[in-house]
């Protein structure tokens, strides 16, 4: 599995979302996230992909799952980002630019979204993507929701 906690898709800028809604969901619901992915599916990996911003949380759970975790924010080029997506089984993110590269190659995909744009408009096109997106901000988005999308994805 992949996850990418970061924020903005590519090419979009913080000071363009005017609504004030925070826009990256909470840190803990990562790790929450994880904790959940790893009792469920004995056998995974988790391969964390990012920026330098992400490395302090990628970090937190790598320090908490040890051996199940591979941190790569801030650490790859962009040919071992494109392959790490490329041959993961399931990519867990919010709305950024990892959801269009997961939807480039028909992965599975969760999608986190804000509700700061107009609904669909950045949508992945793929059939094997599992969007979520809610009328409050991003971090109204609960862990059972993530994983019911899990569950649904991985039966197909």
């Amino acid at each position: 599995f992949t996850i990418a906690p970061g924020g903005f898709a590519l090419g979009r800028l913080p000071n363009q979302i005017k609504n004030n809604k925070p826009v990256r969901w909470k840190s803990d619901n990562w790790i929450k996230l994880c904790e959940r992915l790893f009792l469920r599916y004995k056998n995974i990996k988790i391969v964390i992909t990012g920026t330098k911003k992400e490395d302090k949380l990628a970090n937190k759970i790598k320090y908490k799952f040890s051996k199940r975790v591979i941190n790569k924010c801030g650490n790859t080029s962009i040919n071992e980002w494109i392959n790490i997506i490329k041959y993961s089984n399931l990519h867990i993110c919010q709305d950024n630019g990892s959801m269009h590269l997961a939807t480039l190659f028909k992965k599975k995909n969760i999608s986190l979204f804000n509700n700061h744009d107009v609904f669909g408009k950045w949508f992945p096109l793929n059939n094997n993507a599992y969007i979520i997106r809610l009328e409050g901000d991003i971090n109204t988005i609960g862990i059972n929701h993530v994983f019911a999308g899990v569950k649904k994805l991985l039966k197909k």
